[in-house]
């Protein structure tokens, strides 16, 4: 069909001409046939592109819609002959028209909406929607019907209203289960488009069609389910703002089924992330709505199925006698929580007006005078008691008290882990209800080991918005009221008191709420793709607004913001939308006047240890005396145990306390009179070594525990730091995604320096990706000013070739720019997306083939480097160089590997506080200059010789915001210091019950750290923060692996793997939405560049050979490295993972002589690794061969390490934590080292260390003459025995071919050379004798990025991360993240079995199973929720005549597919998969 498209366009128009002729023509219906044939293959491969010149859409929709109707306009006796009425006849056209015609009308149709959709206007003007309908209903011809219903479809994704007017919903369903399941899909989703155009007019139709959605909610086709729930969610949206339709169309049965397919760990029937997102907004608008329903919904425990999502638990919490502890939210719904903390105010009632504080806080709208005690609410709104939710709560208590138990901590750690101010008011609005609807006994209850006060005060102080402050003032009040007792001392002691008081002094200024109502009036809205209501004025707020417009069509549409929005908070859409400073100054008056009338016995029941005491116990800290140091750590271990809060995070600030600890810990001058070492001494053997000899604090969290979370506390209330976003993005984390930002553009004005410029390339405007970076422009520039100077074109270094292509290289010349330069400045070109990787886009394959001399081909290929031109043009020096290009923008120079964006970012903030004008960076052109300039060979190696990889954290700057003098920068120092108490990586037991490192951990900056890395503009230009470099620096125990981690990809990793990760993420949140997701919209997504690969063939028996060669190749290269077997099928990700698994086992092995080995057992080919693997000794005497051997495998290492880290590959090293202490460059003690390797040697050291000891003590006696010393020095003995006794010379103790000085081995042990045997020994163990491996190590390890940023990362997790680590194979976490699919369903018995197997395996087996499956013994990082492609079971069909217990499974690696026959049962299921893993794991032949 293609040359339709290549004839001009006269000859396409009357061709159609022709056709539509034909269409027309009434005498001859095998010409209606032909037309429509050619017309609907014409169609079928068009687009709107192509057709929009000269396609008359209405003009063949008419006609088609004509024939479509059968023989009532066909047929008329005076204009057919008889021939014509017989042929009619048999083709059944008398009956009911020819189906064959009508078919391929009704196919036209569908075709043409798919071509051009704006052709839906044309089919409902001539009627066809009517057509369509009545094809469906009368189901003559299924395949007629089925047809009808895919055109029908596309018309109601554009005419909704149309079609359910026509009866099209209950048409689509009428003979639903007579279709086949593709067609079942077409129907529900035609359904769902129908569903945005129902209202109250047509709610009879709704109710018709309501026991078939019901229904489909059981089905077994998964599609099918979620459509159903598409359409649920969109009859819940439509009938939102009419409670009694709402009401009649859902009914509890169906609420619960709703609940049951919420994504809960273990759940066979949980839908997709899509879907998942769509019940969320079902959910919402039926408890928005509905009081009965959401009863319904509190009834089927909806709250403990979102705690189970949020947690990631197995299950909901069931005692409510003990409180509910998070530590932190599970992150695979994080994007979910905004949806779900909305659900949660919407299922508890209203608060009642009339009340002072609420009054205020939630509506706003009436005069001061109303705001009284003796004031009555003036509303003729229903009555809160009437409220069906308060009912229930007082009919059954236990269920309000267990949501308290459940919600409350949830709520704040939503609030800690989040820095969406939105997301902030809808959790303290939850609270105040809570508070409010609790009574005093459940609230005493459930805050029992919560630090609510400190939380509130934390609100009051920062005053992030005024909504916070008044809730947090509400909730005060409350809490005073019910909880006197406890709440009174509570609130002063913690800084409530004293921050209310402050807040009557600093009320909010106009100008605040101003900023703050802007901001949070961007953040309320819930997509650009729905219509908002406003408000116009306050009283208007407190209305009921009916929402009169329908969502635009996309399957990703928001609710709209509507009246309860507006209610809770006045931060949108209103002129006055936030409290105003006499409501605020009213709240504090209010709160005041209570708090004072019953102060006598607040301070007749405050707790004796007062301000005073704590301000003494300071002094005491800081004082000239030594011996009231320990005394007072004593008395502060005994204030922070004597009760769960200890002292509060107000008395510690406040107090000087904590000034005096910061001294007191990390103070090296002379203000005190021991050293700082004892000091810290006496600090740990208080807090850590006497505290766990002390039975009595068992049931209670350490001391110092408590201390650090005050401090966390502090932290979060005091932090300063900003997150930055790209310049004039949209403020609402809900109205942009990050990702979305790699798209924009910017424009760029180019202009030329210098006289060999050729005229036309001296202005040049284009337009280029934001992330791009100046390279690629480089890139473009040289090739084309390299073609103006040489007319028979130049072959530049990056591929582009002016005339002459080459094919080989055909997919590098795509990869290219292509800039059509025009000298107007007037338009901007637009550069390819798929350039912006530069070097790295480049898909160029290496292969390496086998020959039978080699592990590797003789012809290999090398690296893909740089080539060097030569001076062709006549105006460059002789001297062999290249060109260079040097940009800069208003004379400042712009490096090479600048992104576009980091160049404007930097550019624009220099001048923002030049001039106060603000202008669109997206719309402005920045004018960049550039220069064409030689550079020597000579040069250019001097640069790359001088070049080391370069450390992110290396020059970090302290941030401006954090003083010297502030608390927050006092809290990160004490935070540092007691960070310092205990070696995370080797604990000693118990010590863990005192200290671990997750109590260091700061959720409220690890929130802002996940935060700002989320920002591609941001990061990718190098635009961070200062504080998130320095934190990262000199704090990293403030975050979670997790984090650390990211930061090291998202700015160690290289640009090009920073752009590859996020396309990734990308693809695969695109991919999670669904089937039903817009295809269109998906391919419009830009490409921004693909990563080189470079494919190696290599033989499996000479595996470390092959690496070695491999590495030395490409060791240094950012490209990805894909790795074959030479006779295995296998290729991709399988045998790439097989290739970083078996390597890694090769350098374990004996044979290498790279480890120290203390294994017993002389027949293993590995080396013993029970204490992970340390360097063994190099002999200083080694002959230079083996030595040079040795080193060169480490520095292999080193690049194989690194390289896997980049690639993402999984590699199976046992390290040791010693071997990174000293791989990072860190200074460890000798003695902690040598018993962290070797604790035996360690022991004989310590014995040494006794003669050494008793000797010197020998010597220092003056009573003694020499000669009686030296006598009495040979009959030193330790346990009976003297130094000579133990026979030792001076070499390596386990190998004795390794002499510790020259004739070593001649040169016995005695008392008078002792210390020196010592000291040679522990430089040969952990000193000079390994430093040389070590410096290769990281020489190789620096070649892809610099080693000192992993210094983020602590030693265990290193050591985890390269090694064996904990996974969990708990049934409840396989049956959450492995997939069943083609064949197998999670109910499935044979599934069941699987998992019941694997999770019954023991650390052997797992590996086995894993190096059989995914070709890595080891899961990614984050265990199997981690692991990419998602693991999936797939059924292998048996042939016959086999059963499916004659065959045993096989694998695809590269998808993590499992291949599995449904066997008979788990027995023989077990012996067939432990068969499959022993003969097929070093292989690629099961797949």
């Amino acid at each position: 069909m293609q040359d339709i498209f290549d004839d001009t366009s006269s000859d396409i128009t009357s061709r159609l001409r022709s056709i539509l002729a034909n269409l027309r023509s009434q005498d001859d219906p095998t010409l209606q046939l032909i037309a429509l044939q050619t017309l609907s293959e014409i169609l079928s491969v068009s687009s709107e592109e192509t057709l929009s010149s000269f396609f008359t859409s209405d003009s063949f929709v008419k006609e088609l819609v004509r024939i479509m109707k059968g023989p009532d306009d066909l047929m008329n006796g005076d204009m057919m002959d008889d021939d014509m009425m017989l042929a009619l006849a048999m083709s059944e056209g008398m009956g009911g028209g020819n189906p064959e015609i009508m078919l391929l009308a009704c196919r036209c149709i569908a075709n043409l909406l798919d071509a051009m959709p704006t052709a839906a206007s044309s089919v409902l003007y001539h009627k066809g929607v009517k057509v369509l309908c009545e094809k469906l209903k009368s189901i003559e011809y299924i395949d007629l019907a089925e047809q009808a219903l895919c055109a029908l479809e596309k018309v109601a994704a554009h005419f909704p209203r149309a079609v359910v007017n026509e009866g099209g919903l209950s048409a689509t369903l009428m003979f639903f289960d007579f279709f086949s399941i593709h067609s079942q899909r077409t129907a529900l989703r035609t359904a769902s488009n129908c569903m945005r155009g129902v209202d109250s007019d047509t709610f009879d139709q709704v109710m018709e069609v309501v026991p078939a959605f019901t229904n489909f909610i059981t089905y077994s086709d998964r599609t099918i389910v979620e459509l159903a729930c598409l359409c649920w969610v969109r009859l819940a949206e439509s009938y939102r703002n009419s409670r009694e339709n709402l009401e009649k169309a859902i009914s509890p049965n169906l609420l619960s089924t709703m609940v049951s397919l919420l994504p809960v760990s273990g759940n066979p029937n949980a839908v997709r992330p899509s879907t998942f997102n769509d019940l969320l907004r079902f959910f919402r608008a039926v408890a928005k709505s509905s009081p009965t329903l959401a009863c319904e919904l509190l009834k089927a425990d909806i709250i403990g199925v979102f705690y189970q999502i949020l947690t990631g638990a197995p299950s909901p919490p069931e005692n409510i006698d003990v409180s509910v502890t998070i530590t932190q939210l599970d992150s695979k719904w994080r994007d979910s929580v905004p949806s779900i903390t909305k659900i949660f105010a919407d299922l508890l009632p209203h608060l009642p007006k009339g009340e002072p504080i609420t009054w205020c806080i939630l509506y706003n709208s009436d005069p001061i005078a109303t705001r009284t005690r003796s004031a009555k609410p003036t509303t003729t709104e229903t009555k809160t008691d009437t409220d069906p939710r308060i009912g229930l709560f007082k009919e059954q208590p236990k269920l309000l008290k267990r949501i308290n138990f459940i919600l409350v901590p949830i709520l704040l750690e939503i609030y800690t882990s989040t820095v969406n101010v939105r997301v902030r008011q809808y959790v303290t609005h939850i609270l105040v209800k809570l508070i409010y609807f609790s009574e005093a006994e459940t609230l005493k209850t459930a805050l029992k080991n919560i630090s609510f006060s400190s939380f509130l005060a934390s609100i009051l102080a920062q005053q992030e918005h005024p909504t916070l402050v008044m809730d947090s003032l509400f909730m005060a009040e409350i809490l005073i009221k019910k909880l006197p007792g406890v709440y009174r001392s509570l609130f002063e002691r913690e800084g409530v008191l004293h921050e209310i008081e402050t807040l009557g002094t600093k009320p909010f200024s106009d100008t605040e709420l101003q900023h703050d109502t802007k901001s949070i009036e961007e953040s309320l809205s819930d997509s650009t793709n729905a219509k908002e209501n406003t408000v116009s004025n306050i009283a208007e707020a407190s209305s009921t607004l009916k929402d009169d417009t329908h969502t635009k069509e996309n399957d990703t549409i928001s609710e709209s913001a509507t009246t309860e929005d507006a209610a809770d908070f006045r931060s949108a859409g209103s002129p006055s939308p936030g409290p105003r400073d006499e409501d605020l100054g009213q709240a504090e008056t209010l709160f005041g006047s209570n708090y004072e009338k019953d102060r006598a016995s607040l301070l007749s029941a405050r707790r004796r240890l007062s301000l005073c005491d704590i301000r003494k116990l300071a002094q005491d800290l800081v004082g000239p005396s030594t011996d009231n140091y320990e005394s007072a750590i004593k008395h502060l271990l005994y204030y922070l145990q004597e009760s769960n809060m200890g002292i509060s995070s107000f008395e510690l600030t406040n107090s000087g306390l904590l000034d005096s600890l910061v001294s007191y810990l990390s103070d090296d001058s002379d203000t005190f009179s021991c050293p700082r070492s004892m000091r810290y001494d006496t600090f740990h053997r208080v807090f850590i070594k006497e505290y766990q000899q002390n039975e009595k604090h068992a049931s209670k969290p350490s001391a110092l525990r408590v201390l650090i979370q005050r401090l966390q506390e502090i932290l979060s209330r005091v932090e300063p730091f900003e997150v930055i976003s790209p310049l004039e993005s949209p403020s609402s984390d809900s109205a942009r995604n990050p990702t979305s930002m790699l798209a924009k553009q910017l424009r760029l004005r180019l202009t030329g320096k210098g006289s060999d410029i050729p005229r036309e390339y001296n202005n040049l405007m284009v337009s280029t990706h934001a992330v791009a970076t100046f390279r690629v422009l480089e890139e473009y520039l040289l090739a084309r000013l390299g073609s103006a100077s040489n007319s028979d074109g130049v072959d530049n270094e990056d591929g582009i070739v002016e005339d002459d292509i080459d094919t080989d290289n055909e997919e590098e010349h795509e990869n290219e720019m292509d800039i059509d330069e025009e000298n107007s400045l007037d338009e901007a070109t637009d550069l390819p997306s798929d350039s912006l990787l530069g070097d790295s886009s480049k898909n160029i394959a290496s292969p390496i083939v086998d020959d039978s001399s080699s592990p590797l081909s003789s012809t290999q290929a090398s690296a893909s480097t740089e080539q060097k031109g030569h001076a062709s043009d006549p105006e460059s020096p002789q001297k062999p160089g290249k060109w260079q290009i040097k940009f800069s923008l208003k004379d400042t120079h712009i490096p090479s590997d600048t992104t576009v964006y980091g160049a404007v970012h930097e550019y624009e903030s220099r001048t923002s506080n030049d001039d106060g004008s603000s202008r669109s960076i997206w719309s402005t052109s920045y004018p960049i200059t550039f220069e064409r300039v030689w550079v020597a060979d000579s040069e250019e190696t001097a640069i790359n010789s001088s070049k080391q990889p370069l450390r992110q954290l290396a020059t970090s700057e302290k941030p401006e915001v954090l003083l010297s003098d502030s608390v927050c920068t006092k809290v990160l120092t004490l935070l540092k210091a007691l960070s310092g108490l205990s070696d995370f990586d080797s604990q000693p037991l118990g010590e863990a019950d005192v200290i671990s490192a997750e109590d260091f951990i700061n959720r409220k900056l690890t929130a802002k750290m996940n935060r700002q890395l989320e920002e591609p503009l941001i990061v990718a230009s190098s635009c961070l923060p200062k504080w998130a470099y320095w934190l990262m620096l000199e704090a990293p125990f403030l975050f979670p692996f997790e984090t650390r981690y990211l930061f090291i990809q998202s700015t160690s990793f290289g640009y090009s793997r920073l752009i590859s990760r996020w396309q990734s993420l990308q693809m695969r949140n695109t991919t999670q939405n669904g089937s039903r997701e817009d295809t269109h919209n998906q391919q419009q997504q830009p490409i921004l560049g693909r990563m080189e690969r470079q494919k190696v063939r290599i033989i499996r028996s000479q595996m470390l050979e092959s690496a070695i060669k491999i590495l030395d190749l490409f060791g240094s290269s950012q490209s990805v490295l894909e790795v074959e077997y030479t006779g295995e099928e296998g290729t991709g990700l399988g045998p790439s993972l097989e290739f970083y698994a078996s390597t890694s086992k090769e350098f374990c092995k004996k044979s290498i002589n790279l480890w120290r080995d203390g294994g017993n057992d002389p027949s293993s080919l590995y080396v013993d690794a029970s204490r992970g693997l340390f360097p063994k000794t190099l002999p200083k005497n080694a002959n230079g061969k083996s030595a040079k051997k040795i080193l060169n495998l480490f520095k292999t290492l080193g690049q194989f390490v690194a390289k896997a880290m980049l690639d993402f590959r999984i590699i199976d090293i046992p390290f040791s934590v010693a071997f990174f202490k000293l791989a990072l460059d860190e200074s460890v003690d000798q003695d902690k080292l040598i018993k962290e390797i070797d604790p035996t040697l360690s022991k004989s050291l310590d014995t040494l260390q006794s003669y050494i000891k008793q000797k010197n003590a020998l010597y220092k006696d003056t009573t003694k003459d020499m000669m009686q010393q030296i006598k009495e020095a040979q009959n030193i003995t330790v346990d009976n025995a003297r130094l000579e006794d133990l026979c030792l010379e001076f070499t390596l103790p386990g190998d004795p071919t390794i002499e510790l000085k020259p004739g070593g081995s001649e040169i016995p042990v005695t008392i008078n050379n002792v210390e020196e045997y010592v000291n040679l020994l522990k430089d040969s163990l952990v000193g000079s004798g390994i430093a040389q491996q070590l410096d290769v190590f990281r020489k190789g390890f620096n070649g892809l990025f610099a080693i000192d940023d992993l210094k983020i990362l602590s030693h265990q997790e290193l050591v985890s991360l390269f090694g064996q680590s904990s996974e969990d194979w708990t049934y409840g976490t396989l049956a959450d993240t492995i997939k069943a699919d083609h064949g197998f369903t999670m109910e499935s018995p044979a599934f069941k079995n699987l998992l019941e197997i694997l999770s019954e395996m023991d650390d052997d087996s797992r590996r086995d199973f894993l190096q059989f499956t995914t070709g890595s013994p080891r899961l990614p990082i984050g265990g199997w929720k981690a692991i990419r492609p998602v693991f999936t079971v797939v059924r292998k069909v048996p042939e016959a005549p086999l059963h499916a217990d004659d065959y045993l499974p096989s694998v695809m690696t590269c998808a993590n597919y499992l291949k599995m026959p449904d066997y008979t049962n788990k027995i023989v299921m077990e012996q067939r998969i432990f068969k499959s893993m022993k003969e097929g794991k070093n292989s690629f032949l099961l797949s």
